[in-house]
């Protein structure tokens, strides 16, 4: 996986390519506030709140409803939409109250930043924080 500074290297790569391009561009994940550099993007528009479940979801190819396109995690059939608000995974990205990285345990910016993408956390996000 790529650590902290590879992570910054290529944010500021896909920056230069949407400037040669003259064409904005986002992030379709969230990226900690920590990782160096952000601040100096023009044209590449970074995320640092997750919108799952806020903002959108994804139904998978059978028909169940995800709190986004990464997790692997079932709400309910789509067929049952209904009690997907009910359900602790959808409760969780909803509310926000996911597990953070322990790197990221008290830090000041929790208001603001959601250290990544919750799924990532997940499989292992303390593993990049620390490269």
């Amino acid at each position: 996986s790529l650590g902290m500074k590879d992570l910054a290297e290529m944010l500021r790569t896909a920056d230069e390519v949407l400037e040669a391009s003259g064409t904005p561009g986002a992030t379709g994940t969230e990226f900690p506030r920590c990782v160096e550099g952000l601040g100096d993007l023009k044209h590449l528009r970074v995320g640092y709140r997750c919108a799952a479940v806020k903002g959108f979801f994804t139904v998978d190819p059978s028909g169940y409803i995800r709190g986004c396109n990464h997790s692997r995690v079932r709400i309910a059939h789509h067929t049952e939409w209904e009690k997907a608000s009910s359900h602790p995974r959808w409760r969780s990205f909803a509310l926000g109250t996911f597990p953070l990285p322990e790197s990221c345990r008290g830090c000041g910016r929790r208001l603001n930043c959601d250290a990544g993408c919750p799924e990532v956390h997940q499989a292992g996000w303390k593993e990049v924080m620390e490269t």
